[in-house]
């Protein structure tokens, strides 16, 4: 990209990816996700958020603290179907999801 000062001086910069998370407090993608492949968890907060993942019959598959901003979870260790996702902050509050392995 570029950008022209006032003075007319150029200054180029590389294209960045941001996230913007101001309602939801951690985003799932891809979701769906394929089986046996990397789900990307993006947090607002590093070291603010428990992840608990619940399968269909309400056992609990995977639990995690997200110590990064991007967190990275393989799907091969989950079946195919649908998980309930539960944030909670450190206040305890929770936030639910849904994820869906195929």
């Amino acid at each position: 990209f570029r950008v022209r000062l006032n003075n007319g001086t150029l200054i180029y910069s590389n294209e960045e990816l941001l996230y913007h998370l101001p309602q939801i407090p951690v985003i799932l993608y891809p979701n769906p996700a394929t089986q046996n492949a990397l789900l990307n968890v993006i947090t607002n907060e590093s070291g603010r958020y428990t992840m608990q993942i619940f399968d269909n019959k309400g056992r609990l598959v995977h639990s995690s603290l997200l110590t990064s901003n991007i967190t990275q979870i393989n799907t091969g260790f989950f079946g195919k179907g649908i998980y309930l996702v539960r944030i909670i902050n450190k206040q305890g509050k929770p936030f639910s999801s849904k994820l869906i392995v195929f």
